[in-house]
């Protein structure tokens, strides 16, 4: 079975409050069912997700941090406004038509040309 970051994290959050995955399902008003997709990445994380973690645990700075880390990261599509430039428009299409044929060698050079 495949876990994401999140997984990882919601793992290390029960094994610190001694819960099982049922349990923390309950503390976060959600289905075991439903907590076991979203850790293995088969369900997208509802945008209310981290307000009920924050609610049912006492989460440091440290933690905060890292979940709001992981969230952004794990998101599966994102929205980006062209301005109805040209240009842009055709850069986007090129890059989601290309993008997971790139290497890492190549996906580091575009994030280098860019963070520039």
């Amino acid at each position: 079975m495949h876990i994401t970051r999140l997984g990882r994290f919601m793992r290390m959050l029960r094994l610190e409050y001694s819960q099982n995955q049922k349990q923390m399902a309950g503390s976060l008003g959600y289905t075991q069912a439903y907590v076991s997709c979203v850790e293995s990445g088969k369900k997208v994380i509802p945008q209310e997700f981290k307000k009920r973690i924050l609610k049912s645990y006492a989460l440091n700075a440290e933690q905060i941090q890292a979940l709001d880390d992981i969230i952004e990261h794990s998101q599966p599509q994102v929205t980006i406004y062209t301005n109805d430039d040209e240009l842009n428009i055709r850069l986007l299409n090129l890059l989601k038509d290309r993008l997971n044929k790139l290497t890492d060698g190549q996906k580091n050079e575009v994030l280098k040309i860019v963070a520039s």
